[in-house]
């Protein structure tokens, strides 16, 4: 009888183990590729807005601490949390590579996206050259949207200096 405890013991304590380091390591596994301090991971479907990167691949977006990195199999794409300036939700049936481009020259993102069923992370941010640029993703991860849109609370919190 205390073999047969101590047996079930350390399957428990195997099990523990195994779903702890598959939880550790499944961020990085899924690319090849790793990166120091990962907050959060998920692959997203880019929508528009990343150069040379077609709408329906799979880019892998990974959190840090003071920057966002979008990876697909040969470019990674990097931006400074400070330069996320907004993260939304929005939705269009017209956010293809025509409809999108047309509403988002006549009415800005928002117009890009207007009357789809389906949904898109949409991040407006600074590029390095001062333009406001954004980037737009299939809605699938509600982890992700929930990180992003964080980052940009802190961006808009002012610190109030009180003399005394």
């Amino acid at each position: 009888m205390i073999f047969f405890l101590i047996f079930v013991f350390f399957i428990i304590v195997f099990v523990v183990a195994f779903v702890n380091f598959l939880k550790k390591s499944n961020d990085v596994k899924t690319t090849g590729k790793q990166y120091e301090g990962v907050l959060k991971c998920a692959s997203l479907k880019h929508a528009s807005g990343l150069p040379t990167v077609p709408a329906g691949v799979d880019i892998y977006t990974y959190i840090r601490n003071d920057d966002v990195i979008f990876l697909n199999s040969n470019q990674e794409f990097k931006i400074l949390n400070k330069n996320i300036l907004s993260v939304n939700v929005v939705n269009g049936s017209d956010f293809d590579a025509g409809g999108a481009a047309i509403g988002f020259l006549t009415m800005g993102i928002v117009g890009a996206a207007i009357g789809s069923t389906k949904e898109y992370i949409v991040v407006t941010y600074k590029s390095s050259s001062g333009e406001t640029k954004a980037i737009a993703f299939e809605h699938t991860s509600l982890d992700i949207l929930n990180a992003l849109k964080d980052i940009c609370k802190l961006n808009q919190t002012t610190t109030e200096h009180i003399e005394l």
